[in-house]
């Protein structure tokens, strides 16, 4: 199962999320949120930017996820070559012809494998059924379930791999533990989890996968 975290910022915190065996480390970079992850400008036109964290102080074993929401096309490439990504998270209106783009763009040429997720809130049941015009397009669907039950997901015929997501904390392991479909991989967290604004608190992570684990 697929544990991703939203809205890491710092390199301790990301290491020690990382060691209790949280394989996606979400980095925020969308423009307006205070959890940004910001690149240090370098006020030459010749030299490019650098990122924030560096990609080489990152544990090796972390698959790193960037978060973009409604990006120009460009400054997505260039996060992806900056800060080595290896998936990428569309929370926006984005369409299958951007990530279609982006593909074809950034494989093999900048990154060997790069896969791509997109965000779908749930508010209506039609959502779920619409979000079958990402098959061939998308790796995986996020589903946004915080108005929406996941009673909803156990019918979904979406061809597509999902995780969910939602308001998640640790009080909700056990009906994450407990829920089954056959193209659920896993399950995205995020402020809920903070002991402060783009801090995640360690033992609320580990009391939730050790729920998880727990049969």
């Amino acid at each position: 199962m697929i544990i991703a975290i939203n809205g890491l910022s710092g390199i301790d915190n990301i290491r020690e999320v990382s060691r209790l065996g949280v394989q996606w480390i979400g980095l925020d970079f969308e423009g307006n949120s205070v959890r940004r992850i910001h690149q240090r400008p370098a006020l030459s036109g010749i030299m490019p930017d650098t990122p924030q964290l560096k990609p080489t102080e990152m544990p090796q074993e972390t698959t790193l996820m960037g978060i973009f929401h409604d990006e120009m096309p460009q400054n997505i490439i260039t996060h992806i070559y900056n800060f080595h990504l290896d998936v990428v998270l569309l929370n926006g209106g984005e369409n299958t012809v951007l990530i279609d783009n982006l593909r074809r763009t950034v494989i093999p040429d900048i990154r060997r494998e790069v896969m791509f997720i997109k965000t779908i809130r749930v508010q209506r049941h039609e959502d779920i059924i619409r979000a079958q015009l990402f098959e061939g397009h998308a790796d995986y669907l996020l589903y946004d379930m915080t108005d929406a039950p996941w009673a909803w997901l156990t019918e979904n015929e979406v061809k597509i791999p999902f995780l969910i997501s939602g308001g998640l904390t640790e009080k909700d392991a056990r009906k994450m533990r407990d829920f089954h479909h056959p193209l659920h991989v896993g399950f995205c967290l995020g402020k809920e989890m903070e002991s402060e604004v783009g801090h995640i608190d360690v033992e609320r992570v580990r009391l939730l996968l050790n729920t998880l684990s727990y049969r």
